[in-house]
């Protein structure tokens, strides 16, 4: 009777230790040699810490190298991006919206100066439109800016009162005009390049004026007068805010100057 429970109990435990060594075997312990009276608890702890260690190890190594791998792709694509962007710098490619059309612009405003040009030559003859000549050709730039252009264009006006009036003498308050813009337009490159290019419109306005027989003194008089004037223009325009509003008001101011200077 009791060798058979014996040999039942001896079977029991045989299996719960097979069962118990596939279990330490799955989570990568190391099975103890033989559990028993024997068998140490702390043992069993520390392999389990040890495994668990090494786990979490493994885990910082991954995550490191995964990690490692994405700088490396970033780095590369930078890498070609810089290389595509020196490319284009190199070639000779451009964008549709880089296309330079400058040149259209400066092409719009040669017309509109022959035709001022050829208005001042139909309406007031060859010496109206040598002034406005002379004074577009000593101007601050070749690329001359819209407002200016139009600002040089209003000395028409005076081409206008004058064949309405039927009063020749708007002659100087039109070169006036056209002297004190050439004067502050050039203010840009220096206060001697402004005298100069002033004084280059009034010496062909003196010219002309000689070959129109004026005497000695009303071309001394004329002379003295345009110097005052252009002397005091650029004076008093950089003390303004030197836009375009303050430039009209100057040049507007220097041709009415000379039209009272003709009551002399």
């Amino acid at each position: 009777m009791c060798r058979p429970l014996i040999h039942v109990f001896s079977s029991a435990a045989a299996l719960g230790k097979c069962l118990l060594l596939s279990k330490t075997s799955a989570i990568g312990l190391t099975p103890p040699a033989e559990v028993g009276p024997g068998f140490q608890p702390s043992r069993n702890a520390e392999l389990q810490k040890a495994s668990a260690r090494d786990l979490l190890s493994h885990r910082q190594n991954a995550t490191i190298q995964s990690l490692t791998d994405v700088s490396g792709c970033d780095s590369r694509k930078r890498a070609a991006s810089t290389n595509i962007s020196d490319a284009l710098e190199r070639s000779d490619f451009s964008w549709p919206e880089m296309i330079d059309t400058s040149r259209f612009s400066i092409s719009n405003r040669s017309v509109f100066v022959l035709c001022i040009v050829a208005t001042a030559l139909c309406f007031g003859g060859t010496a109206w439109a040598q002034i406005f000549f002379t004074a577009i050709i000593f101007r601050s730039r070749s690329d001359i800016r819209d407002e200016r252009l139009l600002l040089m264009a209003f000395s028409l006006t005076w081409l206008a009162i004058g064949r309405w009036m039927v009063f020749r003498q708007m002659f100087f308050p039109y070169t006036m005009h056209l002297a004190t813009c050439a004067a502050l337009f050039a203010l840009d490159f220096g206060l001697w390049r402004a005298y100069i290019n002033g004084l280059i419109v009034v010496t062909m306005f003196i010219a002309i004026r000689f070959m129109q027989d004026a005497t000695n003194r009303v071309l001394a008089i004329e002379l003295i007068v345009a110097a005052i004037i252009l002397a005091l223009a650029i004076y008093v325009y950089p003390m303004t805010p030197r836009n375009a509003v303050s430039r009209t008001i100057v040049v507007v101011a220097a041709s009415l100057c000379a039209v009272c200077s003709l009551a002399i």
